[in-house]
């Protein structure tokens, strides 16, 4: 997965850093399947679509990193990168390094392991605050 994320022209001696953001997909991976037990690869890929189209619609950096969380998962749990060239792309837009992306990352796992989290039409969805 962090193969997604790195080349050789992105920073130099990353293995370090790889290391820790290797670990960082591995626990919202091992975190997923434990909080979604009901989620397949599809509703996975649906879900993905669902936050491309946030990130579209919005431009929002929160909403990108939501499409980097749910490409690794798909990527590590179900051993589907089919989104990899669009979070390329999109991430050589936002121009941010990976470093920044990495604390990004793990900022909104802590959010997300607080949610209430609902199965509906096939998709897991966090429940607002009321």
């Amino acid at each position: 997965m962090v193969e997604l994320y790195f080349n050789e022209n992105v920073i130099k001696n990353e293995n370090k850093f790889k290391e820790k953001f290797i670990k960082l997909l591995d626990e919202i991976t091992e975190w997923h399947k434990e909080m979604f037990p009901k989620c397949t690869r599809e509703s996975q890929i649906r879900k993905f679509l669902e936050e491309y189209v946030e990130y579209l619609k919005s431009n929002d950096i929160k909403e990108f990193v939501d499409m980097v969380i749910v490409s690794s998962v798909l990527k590590e749990r179900y051993f589907c990168d089919i989104f990899r060239d669009a979070i390329k792309t999109e991430w050589h837009k936002i121009n941010m390094g990976p470093e920044e992306m990495s604390d990004l990352v793990k900022e909104k796992f802590e959010i997300n392991k607080k949610r209430t989290w609902e199965y509906v039409d096939g998709v897991y969805h966090h429940k607002e605050a009321k």
